[in-house]
Order: structure tokens, then C-alpha cells, then sequence
């Protein structure tokens, strides 16, 4: 949960330094009508300010463990 939370502000606040920590080299962002966004693309659109969220937050959140591992 907490690193949930880490994410979300890292959105929100364009924190682009932890966005790259975050995101692993080969995630694919997907948004409705838009092109599929990579790492690279999708820290570019934080570096330029072109993207901000006055909120970015996570709702309906449940954990599962799955022997040592939660998801």
C-alpha cells in the first residue's frame, strides 16, 4: 500500500526521478485513443510538463497473498 502511494505522488507531482525508479525499462502505458507510451515516451511527457495531474489517485484497492508475494 505504501508503494501505491509512492506512485500515485509521483504522478501527481510529476516526480519523473522516481517514475524512473518505478517503472520498469519495459512497461507500455496504455490510454483509450492515444499511443501506446513506453518508458522512455512516458518520462519524456513529465520532463516537458506536458502531462500534470491536479490529482492522481488509486480507489477500489485490495491485496491478495499468493505465498510471499502480494498483489
Amino acid at each position: 500500500m505504501h508503494l501505491e502511494q509512492v506512485w500515485n505522488e509521483a504522478h501527481r507531482d510529476g516526480d519523473f526521478a522516481t517514475l524512473d525508479r518505478l517503472w520498469d525499462d519495459k512497461i507500455v502505458v496504455v490510454v483509450p485513443k492515444m499511443k501506446l507510451i513506453n518508458k522512455s515516451d512516458g518520462l519524456a511527457m513529465f520532463r516537458s510538463n506536458r502531462m500534470r495531474f491536479l490529482r492522481y489517485e488509486t480507489s477500489d484497492v485490495s491485496t491478495h497473498l499468493c505465498g510471499d508475494a502480494a498483489v
